[in-house]
């Protein structure tokens, strides 16, 4: 059974709601609406949760912040010609021009879009947009696993498959089947930021929480972690 409390951020009383599991750790998530979630352990009071989610309460205001931000600036897109669209870390001019078929090509700064009929509905060149992004995941993000993998040769373990795909709320995760998935946005920024989360989600083959042993392994293999994801939660491209 859940439980709802309230935390007070900047001029608001927060709800969060808490959901009691079979699980070891507490988790915070934020939904794309901004809905915070709390998963607790089984028989874990509600004041030890409270004081949890009181210490995390900067972190909770900044990703609220983020995800108003990214709604704006979602609301402020046409997808029409002349938009800036991003792709590792730069916008990149958008150029629809009628063709024979549809397709996107990027060249240079630009994103050269040719569509049969012009001009094209925002859904088609979303829809566009989102193939072409799907197709350079498919490509960029094996690259990061390449770039990755060396620091857990000494698991010893199989190089794990990983796959993308366009999700609303996580950056990426790791499966029970040992099948790492990332967030096919990831794309639309740095490789630094693309390789804190493939190198997260490696971590989870040494350690399935996020426990201490799970943030020792991440820090020392990536010392600067923390700004990396800083960042990341900074873009909140999704």
């Amino acid at each position: 059974m859940g439980q709802k409390g309230f935390i007070h951020l900047g001029n608001e009383n927060i709800p969060f709601f808490i959901a009691y599991s079979r699980r070891k750790t507490i988790q915070i998530s934020l939904s794309p609406e901004g809905t915070v979630s709390v998963k607790a352990p089984l028989g874990m009071d509600f004041s030890s949760v409270e004081q949890v989610v009181v210490k995390r309460a900067g972190w909770i205001w900044g990703r609220m912040e983020a995800i108003r931000r990214a709604g704006a600036a979602r609301r402020l897109l046409r997808y029409e010609d002349g938009e800036c669209h991003p792709f590792l870390g730069k916008n990149r001019l958008l150029r629809i021009i009628p063709g024979r078929k549809s397709s996107v090509t990027l060249s240079g700064a630009e994103f050269l879009m040719t569509v049969k009929e012009a001009p094209p509905s925002p859904e088609v060149v979303k829809s566009l947009l989102d193939r072409w992004y799907s197709a350079q995941a498919a490509l960029i993000f094996p690259e990061s696993l390449e770039r990755c993998w060396p620091s857990f040769a000494f698991l010893g373990r199989e190089r794990p498959p990983v796959r993308a795909r366009f999700m609303k709320s996580r950056w990426g995760s790791w499966s029970s089947r040992g099948r790492i998935t990332l967030n096919t946005h990831l794309v639309k920024g740095l490789h630094e930021c693309m390789d804190y989360v493939m190198t997260h989600e490696l971590c989870h083959m040494a350690h399935p929480d996020h426990g201490k042993g799970f943030h020792g392994l991440l820090l020392e293999i990536l010392p600067d972690w923390k700004d990396r994801k800083k960042e990341l939660e900074n873009l909140f491209l999704f």
